[in-house]
């Protein structure tokens, strides 16, 4: 398989536009050389960019401010978007991902699915942790830890054994 170079990086930019309407290709966007960036009318901003090796690519997205409430807004209503502006990824805070496309059969599927399967749900509901999580239940008990100890090395000829260096 060839890897990705800067106009694939482009074609999967242009394939995110293509699915998610909503988001445009910004040409002017100050960022990293070589980065691709999408804008949202809400003031959120995608970017793309080919790794320095070749073989992955590194997507990030910055959100946008906070929606602002109408001045008819009830009690009930403001708590209610409060907690969902608390699970949101806050304003102009950034979440990163990174795919590895070396082993990949379909990268320009795999780029579009991290986007939109995964970093576009930051926004409104941001992973507690940056790492996805093992699947256990957090209550579940492991058994110990089993240490082991290494054998010690043999003595060499002519060395006696045991405190070396004393």
């Amino acid at each position: 398989m060839t890897m990705p170079t800067a106009d694939p990086v482009k074609s999967y930019a242009d394939a995110i536009a293509a699915q998610l309407p909503e988001w445009a290709i910004d040409r002017e966007a100050p960022g990293p050389t070589g980065a691709i960036h999408l804008a949202h009318p809400d003031g959120h901003r995608l970017g793309l960019r080919l790794q320095p090796h070749g073989q992955s690519i590194q997507t990030w997205i910055t959100a946008g401010p906070l929606p602002e409430l109408p001045e008819t807004t009830t009690p009930a209503e403001a708590a209610r978007a409060q907690t969902a502006q608390d699970k949101r990824l806050r304003p102009d805070r950034t979440w990163h991902a990174v795919i590895y496309l070396g082993k990949t059969k379909n990268p320009r599927q795999a780029v579009i699915t991290l986007v939109t399967k995964h970093l576009i749900k930051v926004l409104t509901d941001k992973p507690r942790h940056a790492a996805s999580s093992p699947k256990w239940e957090e209550r579940q008990s492991f058994p110990p830890a089993r240490l082991t100890r290494l054998p010690k090395p043999a003595a060499k000829k002519g060395e006696p054994a045991g405190n070396k260096g004393a």
